[in-house]
């Protein structure tokens, strides 16, 4: 294991609440193999890594062709797997986007592009698509393969942008002040514009069976951890309000293999996959909240 304490005080980095709870040790499986704790936020009703890595340091836990949405060369199996289901759930999303705002609006910013497969399917559409992604290689790829407009950071964007929608497909876990992030945002998005929000959910069916090993936990890209009492929290305490929330329903097979992966099963564990998988979602279909992960459509609170 690792000698990393269980009962330290800790504060948490969103909220700046001390004392919180101490959940479990979770091991970094993708890229480095170093461990991280998990503590709740009592306040937001969140989960956070513990140690966060600087975001001067986050480059290194991302350096690994495993780390699929900023990598395009990849030939395995986990690799065709994601590729094929993203292919499906781009359509998807973007029958998502257009329902969501007047026919006329069609100015996006999609928010952690990554190879920019969503975006440059969007700008296809004729959409005025602008982009950010804090990794060169991910964001290179973008512009070359979609000719996309990709900036590093919402700091860096041109000052007088603003935006009809801004989509962020499992990003918010990975930014150090989702808070303070969701209000920029907000600042950027025109009055009657939307927000959608992919995130895992740590309360799930498939979390809670395979527990610490959970690939969705991720760590440490993933700083925070979210369930849909945490979402609604950290959005109304930063100027929005969730209107509709949908579900993912691939997430739970292809985290479920991950997930299996990390328990070294390998294909023996494939039909352990399907079956947690397949659980999983039929208990989504009872609670959105059994759900693996979610999509949370929010708009502006007046």
């Amino acid at each position: 294991m690792n000698d990393l304490p269980t009962e330290e005080t800790v504060r948490s980095p969103l909220s700046d609440a001390e004392g919180c709870r101490f959940i479990c040790k979770v091991k970094d499986h993708a890229v480095r193999g170093e461990w991280f704790s998990l503590y709740e936020d009592y306040a937001y009703k969140c989960l956070f890594t513990h140690p966060q890595p600087k975001a001067g340091q986050m480059a290194k836990y991302y350096a690994s062709d495993e780390y699929l949405s900023h990598n395009k060369t990849n030939s395995g199996l986990f690799a065709k797997l994601f590729y094929t289901a993203q292919l499906y759930t781009i359509r998807r999303k973007y029958r998502l986007l257009k329902a969501q705002l007047p026919s006329p609006k069609n100015k996006l910013l999609d928010f952690g592009c990554g190879t920019g497969e969503f975006a440059g399917f969007v700008k296809s559409k004729k959409w005025d698509v602008t982009c950010t992604e804090p990794s060169e290689k991910a964001a290179s790829y973008s512009k070359k393969e979609h000719q996309l407009d990709v900036y590093e950071d919402l700091e860096t964007l041109p000052q007088e942008k603003t935006f009809d929608a801004i989509t962020a497909w499992h990003v918010l876990e990975h930014v150090h002040e989702p808070g303070k992030t969701l209000e920029k945002l907000r600042a950027l998005l025109n009055d009657d514009g939307c927000l959608i929000l992919a995130l895992p959910n740590y309360k799930s069916t498939d979390a809670r069976f395979y527990k610490e090993m959970w690939a969705g936990l991720d760590v440490p890209r993933h700083l925070y951890h979210f369930s849909p009492e945490s979402v609604q929290n950290l959005s109304e305490r930063h100027g929005f309000e969730v209107i509709r929330v949908k579900r993912m329903m691939l997430d739970a097979f292809y985290v479920s293999l991950l997930s299996e992966k990390y328990f070294k099963t390998g294909f023996a564990g494939i039909p352990g996959a399907l079956a947690v998988g397949l659980w999983s979602n039929i208990t989504a279909l009872i609670s959105k909240n059994r759900c693996s992960s979610l999509i949370y459509i929010l708009k502006k609170r007046s």
